[in-house]
């Protein structure tokens, strides 16, 4: 629901961040959280959910493109944030790339040297989506219990999932593609041309076959 949603934002995109929520919901737009500063994404987070208090809370990055069985694999590991634990979401490695931070056997490792990075793979390892299901309470008492009040100015990743015994990984089985540069886009772009190239030499091979 839109009232359910709180995007976090730094105040200088204020304007930008305000017209876009309204074009979808006007109950989005006044749910935006503005950050006085960059703080990196433990501060954001903590900032949302010292506004959201209580209840089962989804942390999405915006950069992502997901597809397929997403709504049921949340709901898997609400039933999990239930019971205390912090749960993320695992990818198949595509690749040993440093960009990713990797989950295997219960333990977290942010963007490991690449090398590192095909040990891991090697292990069994998946890539961080960086898609975070838990209690709001619970992050709060980690985060109080790890850092009191002053959270150091880190990923979520390293300020907490690298520390926690709560951690919890599901095998995602949606689609996810991390969209967070400008390579990764133009990427994306030039699959989707070959694709809609093949798809089209496909219907052309097809059609000439059907007038023989």
């Amino acid at each position: 629901k839109p009232q359910n949603i709180f995007p976090i934002v730094n105040i200088a995109h204020k304007n930008l961040a305000l017209s876009q929520a309204a074009v979808a919901s006007n109950e989005i737009a006044q749910n935006i959280i503005f950050e006085s500063e960059q703080k990196n994404t433990a501060n954001a987070i903590k900032l949302g959910l010292e506004k959201i208090k209580s209840g089962i809370v989804v942390v999405l990055p915006s950069d992502h493109e997901i597809k397929g069985e997403f709504v049921s694999d949340i709901e898997e590991a609400a039933k999990l944030a239930s019971l205390g634990k912090i749960v993320t979401f695992g990818i198949e490695p595509e690749s040993a790339d440093s960009n990713f931070g990797y989950i295997i056997n219960g333990g977290f490792h942010e963007k490991p040297e690449p090398y590192q990075a095909e040990i891991l793979i090697a292990q069994g390892a998946l890539w961080n989506s960086g898609i975070f299901v838990f209690e709001a309470a619970t992050v709060l008492t980690e985060f109080e219990k790890l850092y009191g009040n002053n959270i150091p100015q880190i990923s979520f990743d390293k300020a907490l999932m690298e520390k926690t015994d709560k951690l919890a990984t599901i095998k995602a089985s949606f689609h996810w593609a991390d969209l967070g540069n400008w390579d990764a886009l133009r990427w994306k772009n030039a699959v989707k041309k070959k694709s809609r190239k093949r798809n089209a030499s496909g219907m052309v091979k097809k059609a000439e076959e059907k007038r023989k």
